[in-house]
């Protein structure tokens, strides 16, 4: 399965710099994002790429969504502590999506088809059932007088 790439060398180094620049140490300092964009001139998805190429260079760069919002240099252990649960729900949540569309991509592969002959005799696993007119499951070959084993 192929996954994608994250080109992270296209972000000029003043770019990161400038970004890193403007953050502070600790959760009372955050600094909004649109504040970083104004100063900076850089568009929201950016900065987000930016702090992402920064966390995964080292610097513990946290965040809030709560007064005062924005990014933060994470200071003190629970801070670290506090955003390595909030990154860890959330990529849970973002795994539990994954195996959703997963589910729907073999599900859409499984097709159901009408054998042409009727199954093996004590082959009961390999029947396929499909819906009778009164909206009773029962086997294929039913329909065609092969004999239903209980």
């Amino acid at each position: 399965m192929d996954q994608t790439a994250f080109n992270f060398d296209s972000i000029p180094p003043s770019d990161e710099a400038a970004v890193l620049a403007l953050l502070r140490e600790g959760r009372r300092a955050a600094v909004s994002s649109t504040e970083i964009e104004r100063v900076t001139g850089l568009k929201p998805r950016r900065v987000q790429a930016i702090i992402r190429k920064l966390r995964l260079e080292g610097h513990n760069i946290g965040s809030a969504t709560e007064h005062p919002m924005g990014y933060y240099i994470t200071s003190a252990q629970d801070e670290n502590a506090d955003m390595a649960r909030k990154l860890r729900a959330r990529g849970i949540k973002v795994l539990m999506v994954a195996a959703r569309f997963q589910k729907a991509s073999l599900q859409a592969d499984c097709t159901y088809q009408t054998p042409t002959s009727p199954p093996p005799s004590g082959g009961r696993s390999s029947w396929i059932g499909l819906w009778s007119r009164s909206g009773s499951l029962k086997p294929v070959g039913a329909d065609r007088g092969a004999a239903v084993r209980n």
